[in-house]
């Protein structure tokens, strides 16, 4: 399910190009503005809650490694989900190049 979710989250391809392009904007214009920004870390803290709970129950589980700091892990998370989105927009990495490297990057959570 968090390999899933991080997909979800490119937001490269479909319809789902418009709503980046869009959030760019949105994150470009909340760089100026307080209230923005606000409602940008609202959103944030709400997704590193939902990695966070996906990470913990995939220890639980025994499917991802004890040592990985979830909160932590999660936060790298949202960080590569959206660079590699804006790579896509950017036209630097491909759709499928940016869901296999999310793939790499949930695969090396995995207990062996």
């Amino acid at each position: 399910m968090l390999e899933q979710t991080l997909v979800a989250m490119l937001a490269v391809d479909g319809e789902d190009l418009l709503d980046a392009r869009v959030w760019m904007a949105f994150t470009a214009q909340a760089t100026l503005d307080p209230a923005l920004a606000e409602v940008q870390r609202g959103h944030y803290a709400g997704l590193t809650e939902l990695l966070t709970v996906l990470l913990r129950t995939g220890q639980e589980s025994g499917q991802i490694r004890a040592e990985v700091e979830p909160e932590t892990e999660a936060e790298a998370l949202i960080a590569l989900a959206d660079g590699l989105t804006v790579q896509v927009l950017l036209g630097r990495h491909s759709p499928e190049s940016a869901r296999a490297a999310i793939r790499r990057r949930t695969t090396a959570l995995l207990r062996t």
